[in-house]
């Protein structure tokens, strides 16, 4: 069954037919994230696959926080794709590598039910895999070791510095001004981007 696009209270409801799927970012604890292009316009998204039993907890809460964090954030809501059809799911479920699919496993089942949230892609890594490293997507690894100079030692503790400062200014607008908590707070949810080398917060 395929969603008709639309829109309501400033929010895109848009259909999965409007996206070419590219290929498998992460699983975490509440969603299976693909790298997408939004075929009409050609602009990358990150595709949020969530399972629909948290469709009411999105809408009630999550959309309206989002909208209020959005300050501390270069990753902005796109849109929502209320309804995934069970094929694309199983497509989805492919993409997977094989060493990831054993948390995905619901994504494969014929009574799989999904929704998608839409958000602006940030074309970067993680905080840990700047830091160590990633074989399998060909990162290399960045924080100085034993051999290195002076001089890349203070480069990288600089760096280090900068994102601490940029990420306590965002923890400040969240925590302080908006009283969220955000309970999750670790290098893998901490993302560098390529193109500015600033910190984001997942």
């Amino acid at each position: 069954m395929e969603y008709k696009k639309s829109s309501y209270d400033g929010v895109i409801y848009d259909c999965m037919g409007e996206y070419a799927i590219k290929k498998f970012i992460a699983v975490g604890g509440e969603s299976i994230v693909f790298k997408g292009e939004k075929t009409s316009v050609g602009r990358t998204y990150a595709l949020k696959f969530r399972e629909v039993d948290r469709w009411g907890d999105f809408l009630g809460y999550e959309l309206k926080t989002l909208s209020r964090l959005e300050k501390c954030s270069t990753s902005k809501l796109a849109g929502v794709i209320p309804i995934v059809d069970q094929n694309i799911l199983q497509e989805l479920y492919r993409m997977i590598p094989d060493n990831k699919r054993k948390f995905c496993e619901k994504l494969n089942s014929p009574d799989a039910q999904y929704f998608c949230v839409v958000e602006d892609y940030i074309a970067g890594c993680d905080l840990k895999e700047y830091c160590d490293g990633d074989e399998q997507k060909g990162l290399q690894a960045h924080t100085p070791n034993l051999n290195a100079s002076y001089e890349q030692v203070v480069v990288f503790q600089r760096k280090l510095l900068n994102w601490t400062m940029q990420f306590c200014e965002i923890m400040s607008h969240v925590t302080g001004e908006h009283r969220y908590l955000h309970l999750d707070i670790k290098p893998e949810n901490i993302m560098i981007s390529n193109e500015t080398e600033s910190s984001n917060l997942l």
